[in-house]
């Protein structure tokens, strides 16, 4: 394919715009990956591409706000099906602890393949398994992500916080503050890309309350916003998280998150189930967004998100797959 593309005579153009128009006989121009230009009977740029799409329909590529590609090779584990979330993970870390390069690459591409094929062209990952002598994880992901065409926005994820610290991990899947810090401001020296329309994102993503400490949480958020990229996390996910914070700190997830610095608009939390109305009215002011992870909510039997309401009260929403809870993609 050529750098410029000419989409001609579109047969129904979807647009998602606030009129939710079809387009009939429509044109799009795209140069650089970019779309530069669309109408009716737009003139042919010479030495551009031309694509026929009188008989096709164009819609914008989906986005997947949350999922874990390196799930996909444990996702159908027969012994592991019906339980909730804490339980569940517990079953697993002892699989995931053996993760490697080769494995992740393959996973991911089989994932995002899975994505692509119901229209999926932008995918956030959330990793945040890193064993030691694993591989270059990273960039086995974006490796993955150049093969299929896909824009990926990758986290540098973390655990800091092991069985014998008081989280829920075990200690073949943890690292230390200066280990993941050290780490996650490689990773954005080396694939981030900030330029508009880039195919490759780093964000810093500690994992969760009950698996990550509150410094390593608050340092995460100091390094992210000094070197200009995105925060994100799991948070009140399920009741068991919510009894652990309050248990532990002394308050809900949504209150701890924030006495940690760990909100705002550059801030977006997975799950968001458990969240009063008080703290949703709050997340709204301060731009703090959600990924809603509806099938994986379900199958762990984690709760009902009150989407309603956060689109009432001008929380910004996204849709998610979430790994190894879902069959495919076919839900975006």
């Amino acid at each position: 394919m050529g750098d410029i593309l000419h989409i001609k005579n579109i047969r129904a153009l979807v647009t998602v715009d606030d009129e939710d128009r079809v387009l009939r006989q429509w044109d799009i121009l795209c140069s650089g990956g970019l779309i530069t230009a669309m109408g009716q009977r737009i003139p042919t740029p010479e030495g551009a591409e031309v694509l026929d799409a009188s008989h096709m329909i164009c819609y914008p590529g989906l986005v997947n706000t949350h999922h874990h590609l390196y799930q996909f090779f444990s996702r159908n584990l027969p012994f592991v099906q019906g339980m909730e979330l804490f339980d569940w993970l517990r079953s697993l870390y002892g699989i995931w602890e053996k993760l490697d390069e080769e494995t992740l690459y393959y996973a991911a591409l089989s994932a995002m393949g899975e994505l692509a094929k119901w229209g999926c062209t932008t995918c956030f990952d959330h990793h945040y398994v890193f064993p030691r002598g694993a591989g270059e994880l990273m960039g086995a992901l974006f490796e993955a992500g150049d093969k299929l065409g896909m824009r990926l926005s990758a986290s540098r994820g973390s655990m800091d916080l092991s069985k014998k610290d008081g989280g829920l991990p075990p200690d073949g899947v943890v690292q230390t503050i200066d280990e993941i810090l050290t780490d996650c401001d490689d990773a954005i020296s080396r694939y981030h890309v900030s330029s508009v329309g880039s195919y490759k994102n780093v964000v810093l993503a500690p994992c969760s309350p009950f698996s990550v400490s509150g410094e390593l949480m608050r340092q995460c958020a100091i390094l992210a916003r000094k070197r200009g990229v995105r925060l994100h996390t799991h948070l009140a996910e399920t009741l068991d998280e919510e009894r652990y914070t309050l248990e532990r700190f002394g308050m809900r997830p949504y209150d701890y998150a924030e006495s940690l610095g760990f909100v705002g608009s550059d801030v977006w939390f997975a799950h968001g189930i458990h969240l009063n109305k008080n703290e949703l009215e709050r997340m709204a002011q301060n731009g703090t967004g959600v990924a809603h992870c509806p099938i994986s909510n379900m199958k762990l039997s984690s709760g009902v998100a009150n989407v309603p309401a956060m689109l009432r009260l001008g929380v910004r929403v996204g849709l998610a797959v979430d790994g190894s809870a879902s069959n495919d993609g076919s839900n975006l």
